[in-house]
């Protein structure tokens, strides 16, 4: 992202967004799907603890949705570090804080669960935010 920016390249900047950005969708859709079927193989490779086995697993649909959700943030924030935009990274950290505020005020009174669906909705407004902030590459500072 860097390298294209510099030379002014916008074309070959888009098209490296937008492959990176669908190899790293590819990447989270198999990281989740191995996920789902192998969920109770890699919960005995982690520990042999039954009652914490059982916990995991009622808790288990946010670890599979997790990559599907928060790889378009990961993948901005690549983007925005190489494009040495802290700016728009804090204002989408500032955005994705509220979002998580609203998460927890949307799920009250349900522990665990209110969190982990908090955070992942923190996860996908970054992501999100960070997308729409995408044209901002494209002009001059």
């Amino acid at each position: 992202v860097g390298e294209q920016l510099g030379r002014g390249a916008f074309w070959n900047l888009k098209v490296v967004i937008w492959r990176s950005t669908l190899l790293a969708f590819c990447c989270a859709v198999v990281i989740s799907v191995a996920l789902y079927f192998f969920q109770s193989s890699m919960l005995m490779l982690m520990t042999n603890h039954y009652a914490l086995i059982e916990t995991t697993k009622s808790l288990w649909v946010y670890v599979t949705l997790l990559p599907l959700v928060s790889f378009l943030a990961f993948q901005m924030d690549g983007v925005f570090v190489g494009a040495t935009r802290s700016d728009e990274m804090r204002n989408g950290m500032v955005f994705a804080l509220g979002s998580f505020a609203l998460g927890l005020y949307l799920f009250p009174d349900t522990g665990l669960d209110a969190v982990l669906a908090a955070f992942i909705f923190y996860l996908g407004a970054r992501g999100v935010f960070l997308a729409i902030r995408l044209p901002c590459l494209f002009t001059s500072r």
